[in-house]
């Protein structure tokens, strides 16, 4: 069987602009440090900070605040003998601010891609499916993060790529636990398996049950 191959112009690189807020922490001493002058500010001083933060950056990311505040109680610890609960709204912002880092996450890299058919088919023409690739993009410090881009196959197998999005920002952890019998059966319910890898799986099976 021959397969022919047609090389495509498309061409996908890596962008140092893609930028996505990071929790930031140099250590305790130093961020007790910088917590201690933010509590010793005036609220108008906050205040100005705050509005020239929120001006600067808003327009690159989608809900600032909740980040801001997100990165305040990875620290809060530090707190305990100050009520961090208590502390004003601002205050919490400004110091979430002061722990918040712009990570370029393609700065060094965009490769590794990998197509499956979107699931959402809606829009797509004749003879035409809408796909989903997932790229490896390795930033600063060769940290690596999983990429996604939404993309239309023609009927020549010629891809087109959507618009990357205004926002970007990082997953969210759901915790979920893979690790039981009704995950397992629901994977198993969407597979066509033969009869070796039905012995192999139900031998994992009974290993779950355990």
């Amino acid at each position: 069987m021959t397969l022919t191959v047609t090389r495509s112009n498309t061409r996908l690189n890596p962008d140092y602009k893609k930028v996505i807020p990071r929790f930031f922490n140099t250590g305790n001493e130093r961020s007790l440090l910088m917590i201690d002058k933010v509590l010793q500010m005036e609220d108008n001083d906050i205040e100005t900070l705050l509005t020239h933060v929120f001006k600067d950056f808003s327009s690159r990311y989608r809900n600032l605040q909740s980040i801001f505040l997100k990165h305040f109680n990875l620290i809060k610890q530090l707190l305990a003998d100050k009520e961090p609960d208590a502390l004003a709204e601002k205050k919490k912002l400004l110091i979430g601010s002061y722990f918040t880092m712009e990570y370029s996450i393609e700065a060094a890299a965009l490769f590794n891609p990998s197509i499956i058919e979107d699931p959402d088919q809606g829009g797509a023409g004749f003879e035409q499916k809408k796909v989903i690739v997932s790229f490896r993009a390795t930033g600063e410090s060769h940290i690596s993060s999983l990429v996604f881009k939404r993309g239309t196959l023609d009927e020549n197998g010629m891809i087109y790529f959507e618009p990357s999005g205004s926002f970007l920002s990082e997953g969210i952890v759901t915790q979920q636990n893979r690790n039981s019998k009704i995950a397992f059966e629901n994977i198993l319910s969407q597979m066509v398996i033969d009869l070796i890898c039905c012995f192999i799986l139900s031998v994992i099976y009974k290993g779950l049950s355990l």
